[in-house]
């Protein structure tokens, strides 16, 4: 329904809503903060998504729409962190829909666990980097970069391993796969298709998938085959979060053709690849 009537295209992803719960500016350096994994909740509520609760998972252990999830239908929080806390009267919870707790949206196109983490260092690169390591853009620039194609000839591939490294590093229990390779030195950088360039999610968009143009029809994969939502899958964080929606282990994954496919860990696909658990607490 959204992409019918935005031109084909998926929502964006959200940003953080810090600027809005500190009074901040959405031109101040910084107000973007980072990309958070779901759909943009100012482009989704309430006219597409009429009941927020949708967002948690009724299996997953960790998070109930009872504590974060108020009467009138928002979340609240203080200064993006404390929970239990209201909106003061009149206001709207500044973070609303924008902050992940039991799925995992990407606003791009990843057919495989390379692409996806590509794409979110490469995100991340962008709005916190391009002026140099620790830099952040703000919120309005942030907007704009949502809603483009991803160049990853654009990046540093170095800075985009130091930041996975040290964000690891400062998050997660183990930022290891099980045969001891770090997350920093598990994914290979690349595009859609094997190229150097990740898409915004939009109708159509799958064709970028053909890899051999001399047999397009055996190279080509359709929507049925492209994930844009999946149950989040975390190592251990250092705070005490982490592990699946789904025991034993596993998760389920809404396609871009609308159909769900339940995925069991370990696999080589989205979102159950050891790859991504190892840097799911993080992203």
């Amino acid at each position: 329904m959204y992409a019918s009537e935005h031109r084909g295209a998926f929502p964006p992803s959200a940003l953080n809503g810090r600027h809005l719960a500190l009074g901040e500016s959405p031109d101040a350096p910084g107000s973007s903060r980072d990309l958070w994994a779901l759909p943009d909740g100012v482009a989704v509520y309430p006219e597409y998504l009429t009941d927020i609760t949708l967002f948690f998972c009724p299996s997953s252990p960790r998070f109930f729409p009872e504590d974060h999830v108020g009467p009138k239908g928002w979340k609240w929080y203080t200064d993006g962190q404390a929970l239990g806390v209201a909106p003061s009267l009149g206001s709207f919870s500044p973070l609303c829909l924008n902050d992940e707790q039991s799925y995992v949206y990407a606003a791009w196109m990843a057919e495989d666990p390379d692409v996806w983490a590509s794409m979110t260092l490469a995100a991340d690169c962008k709005l916190n980097m391009d002026a140099g390591l620790g830099s952040e853009v703000t919120r309005n620039e942030g907007r704009r970069i949502l809603e483009e194609d991803i160049d990853l000839a654009a990046l540093d591939p170095a800075r985009m391993k130091t930041w996975c490294q040290s964000r690891c590093i400062q998050v997660t229990v183990s930022p290891y796969l099980a045969d001891g390779t770090p997350a920093w030195e598990a994914y290979a950088l690349r595009g859609n298709g094997g190229g150097q360039t990740i898409y915004r999610l939009r109708e159509g968009v799958e064709r970028f998938l053909i890899t051999d143009i001399n047999n397009a029809g055996a190279s080509a994969k359709g929507q049925s085959e492209v994930p844009v939502m999946w149950d989040a899958t975390q190592g251990l964080r250092k705070d005490g979060n982490g592990q699946f929606n789904h025991l034993p282990g596993g998760a389920n994954a809404l396609y871009m053709d609308g159909h769900v496919e339940f995925i069991r860990y370990p696999s080589e696909s989205i979102p159950c690849s050891p790859l991504m658990v190892a840097m799911g607490g993080v992203w």
